[in-house]
């Protein structure tokens, strides 16, 4: 079974599966389009916290804890994810999370 720390809405770090690095909110930026990078831990640091808040089916905001922006996934092919303050019901910064199957991968 895959084990999972996910409990909905709260206060995470992002990390990718192949390293140890965060993912965070390049210089803590408000400014729109402020890309997201994978960057070293830097253990409360702001800028590499995110705030999952539920917003009902099955969808959350995904916020930077310093900035306040809103996780934000582009409509063009290849674009980064940024930081954006966009309205709340603004379909790019509405996130599913979900968990991999076939035991290869868990929320932590």
């Amino acid at each position: 079974a895959i084990m999972s720390d996910f409990i909905g809405s709260n206060k995470y770090t992002i990390t990718p599966r192949h390293t140890d690095k965060k993912l965070d909110l390049y210089q803590g930026s408000k400014n729109d389009g402020t890309t997201l990078q994978i960057y070293e831990a830097q253990p409360g640091n702001p800028n590499q916290e995110f705030v999952f808040a539920d917003v009902g089916n099955d969808e959350y905001l995904i916020l930077n804890l310093g900035s306040g922006t809103y996780m934000t996934a582009n409509s063009e092919t290849d674009a980064p994810v940024t930081g954006n303050l966009l309205p709340p019901v603004d379909q790019r910064v509405r996130w599913k999370v979900v968990p991999v199957r076939g035991g290869s991968g868990a929320y932590k």
